[in-house]
């Protein structure tokens, strides 16, 4: 088998494995609150229909899985690393590994109903085809989904 699919099998095995990991700590729910009020409280709150959830919460667990791998040694697990000094406006990915070699962008999606996107195509193609055009690279989605419950 391709050593380059094994790489990237590792990596996603490993992802999935921590974020599942950092969910069970929380039961699987989390609260989202300011201050101390329950921002989904009343039933007819702005939050739900909002995109700002999606972006809370990928802001949550790129921050998780940067903290849970952050002594990690990229031998027999992997560390995720956040972009040092910039936001992910002019990116395609969240977060990153670099393993073996190989530079795995990670683009974290959640989603309540459908969201395909990814990212902008002029801006992952840059960030795959013409930044370090030699890297041995993987572009990998993490995704997951949610919903809101009653607390």
């Amino acid at each position: 088998m391709n050593n380059y699919y094994e790489k990237i099998k590792f990596v996603k095995m490993k992802i999935v494995s921590y974020l599942n990991e950092i969910l069970k700590v929380y039961g699987n729910e989390l609260l989202l609150r300011l201050e101390e009020y329950n921002l989904l409280q009343n039933k007819y709150n702005c939050i739900e229909s909002s995109t700002a959830t999606g972006f809370i919460m990928e802001e949550f667990i790129v921050s998780k899985l940067e903290t849970y791998s952050q002594n990690h040694n990229n031998v027999d697990d992997i560390r995720i690393e956040r972009k040092i000094n910039r936001g992910t406006q002019t990116t395609s990915y969240d977060c990153c590994v670099t393993y073996q070699g190989v530079f795995f962008m990670i683009n974290v999606k959640v989603e309540k109903g459908n969201n395909n996107a990814v990212s902008a195509i002029n801006i992952l193609h840059n960030d795959y085809c013409r930044k370090n055009p030699e890297q041995e690279k993987s572009f990998i989605i993490l995704k997951t989904k949610y919903d809101f419950g009653e607390s």
